[in-house]
């Protein structure tokens, strides 16, 4: 059952908590490029909801946890989007997660509920990597608007980039303040691939001012 890798995973960390920790260190997340918007001219969110848009339940719930927790010290509020929104937004339609609701009922809900902003994460397609870096109005409607990837002829392998689009959106009003595409090295360990790149995340939003001490 689903059960037995977490006890041998819970017993490897027990008795090898230094080969465990040693296996799980990873190379740095980069931010190739950020966009501050005028929008965010002085705004500093203090509530945030996390909402990573990943087919993979487990891989939603590693990302928002490493988000959440990295920024703890820096908010008064950092929720999972899961926690905040669950079945009543969203549902798995065809193996993918998809909107029950349009977007904008999604943030009147947030707003209502005291969230000043929604950090939406979404991995970046091969295909659109020739773009170069565009930046969206609605990341989370183009998300479920883009047809899924064509699998790869090779397996993704340890080393591979992963490319993350992340974008912080004001409930308020709706907008896009801030955005940044990342590039993580792929790991098999999802939780140092996470912490990595939440890490980053956090000095990103706080070089630029949008978040804080308490």
């Amino acid at each position: 059952g689903t059960a037995f890798p977490g006890i041998l995973g819970a017993v490897k960390a027990r008795l090898f908590p230094s080969v465990l920790l040693a296996a799980c260190v990873t190379t740095p997340t980069v931010f190739e490029a950020v966009n501050l918007r005028p929008e965010a001219k002085g705004r500093r969110y203090k509530t945030l909801v996390v909402v990573p848009l990943r087919s993979n339940p487990e891989t939603r719930d590693v990302f928002a946890a490493a988000l959440v927790g990295r920024l703890g010290p820096w908010t008064v509020r950092a929720e999972r989007g899961a926690d905040v929104l669950s079945r009543t937004h969203f549902e798995v339609r065809n193996g993918r997660l998809a909107l029950k609701t349009d977007a904008e009922a999604i943030r009147r809900h947030l707003a209502a509920a005291g969230f000043g902003a929604v950090l939406v994460v979404s991995r970046i397609r091969d295909e659109r990597l020739s773009e170069g870096h565009r930046w969206s109005e609605d990341p989370i409607g183009d998300y479920f608007s883009q047809p899924r990837s064509t699998p790869s002829a090779t397996a993704p392998r340890n080393g591979d980039p992963v490319h993350i689009a992340t974008d912080l959106i004001d409930t308020s009003t709706g907008k896009v303040v801030w955005s940044g595409h990342s590039k993580s090295l792929r790991t098999e360990y999802t939780v140092s691939l996470a912490e990595s790149y939440a890490q980053a995340v956090v000095e990103e939003l706080l070089r630029a001012d949008l978040i804080g001490k308490r």
